[in-house]
């Protein structure tokens, strides 16, 4: 995530938090056993690794019900900040170069708010707020200014 801070970073230093945690989650789900010489050492240290587990898996609940659900409420629109927010953490759940902090389940529900809120833009003629929210994928989508956007007229072109 990016060290761009908003007057709600404590949100997102929690979200990039539960990024973190859930790498070392994923290093800890799969630890090398070059340097284990037997058997019960493996398991002693496999024992280790999921009680830690377990303790990152309480706080990574933690950050999600107090963090990121509360960003999932249909109801409210996004400001700014908080679309930011969510794209940066979106783009954080899905890293491209290594895939090392994948979480899919989570980028779909954040995926699926974010196109929800971009659609009631839609819905309301707020073309500035359903562009800002649909960011620029590649030039040439459906609606002709370069978004992610799915909305296309009768004549089969984009609404811009």
């Amino acid at each position: 995530m990016s060290d761009e801070r908003t007057p709600e970073s404590p949100q997102a230093d929690a979200l990039q938090r539960y990024i973190e945690l859930t790498g070392r989650i994923r290093e800890l789900s799969a630890p090398g056993v070059g340097s284990i010489p037997n058997a019960d050492d493996y398991r002693s240290m496999l024992m280790r690794n999921f009680i830690r587990i377990g303790e990152l898996s309480r706080v990574n609940t933690e950050i999600l019900n107090s963090h990121f659900y509360p960003l999932m409420e249909a109801g409210k629109r996004y400001t700014d900040a908080e679309l930011s927010r969510m794209h940066r953490f979106g783009d954080a759940l899905v890293n491209a170069y290594n895939l090392e902090y994948v979480d899919l389940p989570l980028l779909h529900l954040q995926s699926e708010r974010v196109l929800q809120d971009a659609e009631r833009a839609f819905e309301t003629g707020e073309k500035k707020i359903r562009h800002r929210a649909l960011r620029p994928v590649s030039r040439g989508n459906a609606c002709g200014q370069g978004c992610a956007c799915r909305y296309r007229n009768a004549a089969g072109k984009g609404q811009g």
